[in-house]
C-alpha cells in the first residue's frame, strides 16, 4: 500500500480522495492538530517529514505560487505529486501531474491543463484554453 499524504488541510480534497478511491494516510499541515476522520496530522517542517514514509502527495494549497513551491519541493525529493479528480476530460484535452479538478468542472476540448494546476468547484473551461 502506498503512503499517500495530503499537504494542508482541506475537507474538500478528503471527500474527493475518498470518491475518487485514493487512500489518504495522513494530512501534512503547518499547524498540527490531533486527527481528522482517523487522519493523523504532520507538521510541514523537515524534522518531522523524516519521521515519515511519503510515496505521494495531493497538494491541497490555493496559493498557486505556494503550490509551484511545493510541487518543486517534493519532486526534488522524488515524492510522486499526485493529480485528483473525479469529472469525464475531452479526449482531445491534457492534463499535468499534481492537477487538482474538484467536482461539477466541465473541461471542453482542445484544453491543457499545466502541472500542480488547481481547478475550484463548478467551474467550466471552455475549448482550446491552457491553464499553467
Amino acid at each position: 500500500m502506498k503512503n499517500n499524504f495530503l499537504v494542508g488541510f482541506s475537507e474538500e480534497l478528503i471527500s474527493l480522495s475518498e470518491k475518487v478511491g485514493l487512500v489518504l494516510n495522513g494530512i501534512i499541515d503547518i499547524k498540527k492538530k490531533s486527527t481528522y476522520k482517523n487522519l493523523n496530522f504532520y507538521l510541514e517542517s523537515e524534522e518531522e517529514l523524516k519521521s515519515i514514509k511519503i510515496d505521494g502527495v495531493v497538494i491541497g494549497i490555493d496559493s498557486p505560487h505556494k503550490r509551484k513551491y511545493l510541487y518543486d519541493y517534493y519532486k526534488n525529493k522524488n515524492i510522486n505529486v499526485l493529480s485528483l479528480f473525479l469529472n469525464k476530460i475531452e479526449d482531445t484535452s491534457s492534463i499535468k501531474e499534481g492537477a487538482i479538478i474538484q467536482e461539477n468542472v466541465i473541461i471542453s476540448c482542445n484544453c491543457h491543463i499545466g502541472k500542480s494546476v488547481r481547478i475550484n468547484i463548478g467551474a467550466t473551461i471552455m475549448h482550446d484554453a491552457v491553464l499553467e
